[in-house]
């Protein structure tokens, strides 16, 4: 339990030296929300995939694996990659408008009201996201710890708010992108224990129940 506690706590300490890091390259407003818009394909593609493959990815598709969606649960993560292939073709006429959020390209196109709409939509879906992603963060802590859930939720919401007050976007991208090798390499290393752990493959999808197989 020592040592769970000991790599939670140096991984959130991580992070927020990374927002100090971060707030050393802020020197305007458009550092602080753009990342001065110096952030190369690398980076986006970084920060993107950490996003799409984080708790909601990881922690979500395999509850709703285990729960009713069954094995269709994967195509959430199939669709999100189908997603970040197909906004690479339109991310460079979006960068040529100079905008600095989607709603605004879009109220540029369609007028105020619809401005106003996908705003709201927009503020909806990235709360949502930012809650699932913290909770997710959460649960892992709970679980692995014991330690209170909503007090894990509090911590780690003051945790990742803290370190995104401190370089904005630069704290958003570079925290991702670490965020993305400690994803991958993480599950490379973990998923061939937890099937050894569970009896192999074999026996893995020999447990899975009929309707949770489809």
């Amino acid at each position: 339990m020592g040592i769970i506690w000991t790599i939670i706590v140096v991984y959130m300490i991580a992070m927020i030296g990374i927002g100090f890091y971060a707030k050393t390259k802020i020197k305007d407003s458009n550092d602080y929300h753009l990342a001065g818009r110096r952030l190369g394909p690398i980076m986006l593609a970084g920060t993107l995939a950490a996003t799409e493959i984080g708790g909601g990815s990881s922690i979500g598709v395999a509850s709703k694996a285990y729960g009713e969606w069954g094995l269709s649960a994967g195509w959430y993560v199939v669709s999100a990659g189908i997603g970040i292939i197909l906004v690479s073709f339109i991310a460079p006429f979006m960068r040529k408008t100079m905008a600095t959020t989607v709603p605004e390209i879009i109220g540029r196109r369609y007028g105020k009201n619809s401005y106003a709409i996908s705003s709201i939509l927009s503020l909806i879906a990235s709360t949502a996201l930012a809650a699932v992603q913290i909770t997710a963060t959460a649960t892992i802590v709970h679980v692995l710890t014991g330690f209170d859930l909503t007090w894990a939720i509090l911590i780690s919401g003051l945790v990742v708010v803290f370190y995104t007050f401190l370089g904005g976007m630069w704290s958003v991208t570079l925290t991702d992108f670490v965020q993305f090798f400690i994803i991958v390499f993480g599950f490379a290393i973990a998923v061939p224990f937890a099937l050894s752990n569970a009896g192999g493959y074999e026996t893995v999808i020999a447990n899975i129940p009929p309707e949770r197989g489809h």
